[in-house]
């Protein structure tokens, strides 16, 4: 059981490192073709790493990375936030470092790439990790009060438990 935990976790992890490099070589390549950058060699990875660290702190602050745990609808949603913000934030940064203002459309053009991106990638490593680890099949036994709340909760985490069957205590041993 730890030992599957601990390979969901690392295809987790994978899922969003790749995004992560993704993001920052997407930010990379704008940053060095679409504007005249002021900085040199070293001065240009800089940047770069310090969008990659503010996307990375603004996705992990809207739990974006939680990949085995969270609902596709909602990770997608706090990467999009977390990008948006991010390209404003970077758009921000480009007018100051470059003392004038330049165009919007390069960050605009990134910022709706690395969403489309980001969505598919949710989207096929959910697909494959659900592909890996099925959801575990479950029989609820209930006692004096009817386990609909309980089932509710389940069924909202189809992703993780299956039902096969709904017992009563009552039923007797055999049955169970």
């Amino acid at each position: 059981m730890y030992l599957q935990e601990e390979k969901k976790r690392f295809l987790a992890v994978a899922a969003n490192l790749i995004i992560l490099v993704f993001q920052a070589r997407s930010f990379g390549y704008v940053w060095s073709n679409c504007y005249d950058s002021p900085y040199f060699f070293r001065g240009d990875y800089v940047v770069i790493a310090l969008y990659m660290a503010f996307i990375y702190l603004l996705t992990k602050s809207f739990n974006g990375y939680k990949i085995n745990y969270m609902r596709v609808s909602y990770l997608c949603v706090s990467h999009a936030v977390a990008i948006s913000l991010g390209g404003a934030v970077a758009y921000a940064f480009i007018c100051m470092a470059l003392n004038e203002y330049e165009s919007f459309t390069p960050i605009l053009i990134l910022v709706a790439v690395q969403i489309i991106f980001v969505v598919l990638w949710i989207v096929i490593a959910r697909t494959v990790v659900n592909y890996i680890y099925p959801p575990r099949q479950m029989v609820v036994i209930y006692g004096n009060y009817p386990p609909d709340d309980f089932l509710d909760k389940l069924n909202k985490k189809s992703d993780r438990y299956h039902i096969c069957e709904i017992l009563n205590y009552e039923e007797g041993l055999k049955k169970i």
